[in-house]
């Protein structure tokens, strides 16, 4: 039996849909990542969500009914000045109707949560927040079932002496909004959505445009079965404390999420954990970044567009369908963001130790595109399980896989295209064999590699969606002094025996020192415009000649189109 993946493919699903063989995914793990998300999942969810953040209920007949008339407002148990409406107690408030410009103040003291109703609510508001939460216990936004509200500001605010507000939804105490209605968020001035302390969303149907970011939990930003569609000038979804381990925290549970933003698509100054969902993302910097930790557990999460697809001090994915395509790093661990030649505070800066950062491949299936490194580890790597394809860098200054400490391979497969100036392999201490493979000419797009065994069948396939000149297979299956076929385009490139875990090969055999690493297809060096220094382990990076002459330093870092090559190209 065999593995046939056939790139580029348009849903990274697809490779589920595949027969399942050699160096696959088996049923019986996927059931297993399974049950370990479920389990994760009900323990989380009891952590960040009380009964009442998830409960959109409530008895119309007993809520205060807040009326709203274009220029004025009615109700009961508010005090109203002009067009605001200041709600100072506890209980729940029911609002319809539209307000051409005035705005909801919750100032209540009293213990006891505050409950907003907005029943088909249009609210807008010229120089503040339209919901402004100055102080409550808790403060619970329902949107009921079939209902479409809308919240909207103007480009400038008039701020108390805290410098607030800050968004057009902005509550200075922990906020909650549930209900499965519709809550539009026209937010000109800053952000859409934000809270100062804990910032739970569940069931609700929201859609942000915002001047900056489209929602901030400032201590916690927590979403189950949500519905978001951001369009941000900032960052997407965020959490913006790093006072404290136990704040700046992002969780996702479930949902919809289609985010469009000109900073980060998910941000976390701590930590972001992904359980579940559906993420269509495009990005103008990462699409998933935090200063610490990303754990990814499940999910479809696909990022069209941005500059580093997934960073953080440390990454770890158990499962999930990941697709990711980046200008520079498809995956980065620990990456010093400064792109300057020098960086003066790079002693100070932690991801500069890069002993304490970690890569952790335990399941999913992983596709990456990127223009620089594929897969950066400032650190090590772990891999159990999984499936990970890498259409690398055309470029001779960034690799597919690049590692600082060791990547140990103990399950699932990977398969990584790329150029050969800064060709690495896992290394020698994993259980798993891989081979590089360095051809002699620069392969085009579309052309597809496969293994084959002694007896002549296909192990496995993948076809290249870009130009490439060094591919690294590891698969699960592969053994040691077994024969081996790699084919391009179903032509023999080379036939051996691999006696050692990582095995380096040319159309000539195999190679002792990693012979053919030294041409490239141009392009720039790696960070900050220099080769990268340190040590290796043991046979990760093959020795060899570098090609002659400087690369050019071109930031934009421009990929090669398919079928040319690039004029600092060295054969």
């Amino acid at each position: 039996m065999k593995k046939n993946v056939k790139l580029p493919i348009a849903i990274l699903a697809t490779i589920l849909a595949l027969n399942l063989s050699a160096c696959s995914l088996g049923t019986a793990t996927s059931t297993v990542d399974s049950a370990s998300t479920t389990t994760q999942n009900s323990e989380l969810s009891s952590q960040y969500f009380d009964s009442e953040d998830l409960d959109a209920s409530y008895d119309s007949a007993s809520a205060n009914k807040i009326t709203l008339n274009g220029d004025s407002i009615e109700g009961t148990g508010i005090t109203i000045d002009g067009t605001t409406a200041t709600i100072a107690n506890a209980g729940v408030y029911e609002i319809s109707g539209t307000l051409t410009d005035g705005q909801i103040i919750v100032n209540s003291a009293a213990k006891g949560k505050v409950r907003i109703i907005l029943n088909n609510a249009n609210i807008s508001c010229s120089t503040n927040a339209p919901i402004f939460v100055q102080q409550s216990d808790k403060t619970i936004i329902t949107l009921p079932d079939g209902t479409k509200n809308t919240i909207s500001d103007g480009e400038t605010y008039t701020l108390n002496s805290d410098d607030e507000p800050t968004a057009c939804l902005f509550s200075n105490d922990n906020l909650a909004i549930n209900g499965t209605g519709y809550l539009t968020v026209n937010a000109a001035y800053n952000d859409g959505i934000s809270g100062k302390d804990d910032l739970k969303i569940s069931q609700a149907n929201i859609n942000i445009t915002s001047a900056d970011d489209g929602i901030v939990g400032k201590d916690l930003l927590a979403i189950a079965s949500a519905t978001l569609t951001v369009h941000a000038q900032g960052d997407g979804l965020k959490s913006s404390s790093d006072s404290d381990t136990e704040s700046g925290i992002l969780y996702i549970e479930s949902g919809t999420f289609n985010i469009d933003s000109t900073d980060d698509s998910i941000h976390s100054n701590g930590t972001v954990s992904i359980l579940d969902g559906t993420f269509n993302m495009s990005s103008g910097d990462d699409g998933i970044h935090a200063d610490n930790d990303v754990t990814i557990d499940g999910g479809s999460i696909a990022i069209s567009k941005s500059n580093e697809g997934i960073e953080g001090s440390n990454i770890t994915i158990n499962a999930g369908d990941i697709d990711i395509t980046a200008s520079d790093d498809g995956i980065n661990v620990a990456g010093d963001n400064d792109d300057s030649p020098t960086n003066e505070n790079a002693e100070q800066n932690p991801s500069s130790d890069s002993s304490s950062h970690a890569l952790g491949i335990n399941g999913g299936n992983i596709l990456v595109n990127a223009i620089g490194d594929g897969i950066d580890v400032n650190g090590s790597a772990t891999m159990t399980d999984g499936y990970v394809i890498v259409n690398g860098p055309t470029n001779s200054g960034n690799g597919a896989l690049d590692y600082d400490g060791t990547f140990d391979v103990t399950g699932g497969t990977i398969c990584a295209f790329g150029s050969t100036g800064m060709t690495m392999s896992p290394s020698r201490t994993s259980s798993v064999l891989s081979f590089s493979m360095t051809f002699d000419e620069i392969k085009s797009a579309g052309t597809t590699v496969s293994v084959n065994n002694s007896s002549g069948t296909e192990m496995l396939s993948f076809t290249s969606e870009k130009d490439f000149q060094n591919v690294v297979i590891a698969c699960a299956d592969f053994e040691l002094d077994a024969e081996y076929t790699i084919l391009s385009n179903n032509e023999t490139a080379v036939t051996f025996t691999p006696t050692e875990t990582v095995t380096y090969v040319t159309k000539d055999g195999i190679s002792e020192n990693g012979a053919g690493m030294g041409g490239g297809m141009g392009g720039k060096r790696g960070q900050n415009g220099a080769v990268p220094s340190g040590e290796f382990p043991e046979g990760e990076r093959p020795s060899g000649e570098r090609p002659s002459g400087e690369p050019p330093q071109d930031a934009t870092d421009k990929e090669l189109p398919a079928n040319e090559t690039s004029s600092e190209t060295t054969n």
